[in-house]
């Protein structure tokens, strides 16, 4: 169970990190 939640958290910063680095780059 612990696996799944850490999986789920990972891809949730994940995808927030990529939206950040984007409007980054687009900064």
């Amino acid at each position: 169970m612990r696996e799944n939640s850490c999986a789920a958290v990972r891809a949730q910063l994940s995808a927030y990190l990529d939206g950040e680095l984007d409007l980054d780059a687009s900064k």
